[in-house]
């Protein structure tokens, strides 16, 4: 778990390097003043929504070890209930599921809010300057992207926008139907051994609703089930990806731009004597080159 988490926080990490970098290169490629608060308010706030989304992984695991701390303390003390039947109802089984679903279910809300963020920064790039300011959710960003008549965003903006969806739809239908359809609670594994010192195995399990909604967890999972840890860990990475492509998408497309107004700090290539934008220390483009092949 210590290996995956110290993964994870590398991986945040680099993007948020990426998510700077994308606004120097706004300020180098489109606008070089200092008055872009808005785009910087926004870069930070995709930077909360995923610091908000780890951390809700963190509370995950806690509270997974918390509620097996209590169920070994109730076999100590000779209460069986937990790995007993109780009829249709399992009232203490049942307190466990909505404690880690709820945890689950902001995860989802955390990460929905990232594409959100998104969203409005790419708006902020490409909009007008009297539509910078707008609040745009990706369900209109894509609304936008498959306009015929699009003149938003360029052709190859468009694309990638159209291409991420296809994981953030489904991320997106699923959490809306939780909210306002009926609720997916993540089950309960219980593993009991009794004799002269009792053990107890607690687990959750996503449910087969949301392993459906993505055909990779439906393949990865195959007749096992996936755990609610598991799925975590491999929504918020994901969630990573996308948004990474994303953001390496919209540097290819602004540096095509002609005589880019520079920034006050520029780097000079030594042959061509060009005035480059400084957020190569930023980018880390090498490393992902390396790990896309």
């Amino acid at each position: 778990m210590k290996a995956a988490f110290e993964k994870l926080q590398a991986r945040f990490n680099l993007l948020e390097n990426r998510l700077y970098a994308v606004a120097i290169d706004y300020q180098h490629y489109i606008d070089n003043n200092f008055l872009n608060n808005r785009l910087y308010e926004l870069r930070d706030n995709v930077i909360y929504r995923l610091f908000s989304s780890n951390f809700h992984i963190h509370l995950l695991i806690r509270q997974q070890s918390e509620i097996r701390h209590r169920c070994v303390q109730m076999m100590n003390d000779g209460n069986w209930d937990i790995i007993q039947g109780m009829g249709p109802v399992h009232p203490i089984r049942d307190q466990y599921k909505k404690e880690i679903s709820s945890i689950f279910d902001s995860l989802l809300y955390h990460i929905v809010s990232t594409f959100d963020f998104t969203s409005s920064l790419v708006n902020y790039i490409y909009a007008k300057k009297q539509d910078k300011q707008n609040n745009i959710k990706w369900t209109s960003l894509t609304r936008i992207a498959r306009d015929v008549n699009n003149l938003l965003f360029p052709s190859s903006i468009s694309e990638a926008i159209l291409k991420h969806d296809q994981f953030v739809s489904k991320l997106y239908g699923y959490r809306s139907n939780i909210i306002h359809e009926k609720g997916d609670l993540n089950d309960i594994a219980v593993n009991a051994t009794l004799g002269s010192k009792n053990s107890i195995a607690i687990g959750f399990v996503a449910t087969p609703k949301l392993i459906k909604t993505f055909s990779e967890l439906k393949k990865i999972a195959g007749r096992d089930v996936l755990s609610s840890v598991y799925v975590s860990f491999w929504l918020l990475n994901k969630a990573i990806d996308h948004i990474t492509d994303l953001l390496f998408e919209i540097k290819a497309n602004v540096q095509q731009i002609e005589n880019p107004p520079g920034g006050i700090l520029v780097v000079i290539d030594p042959i061509t004597k060009e005035h480059l934008s400084v957020s190569k220390a930023y980018w880390f483009e090498e490393d992902y080159i390396k790990n896309k092949k």
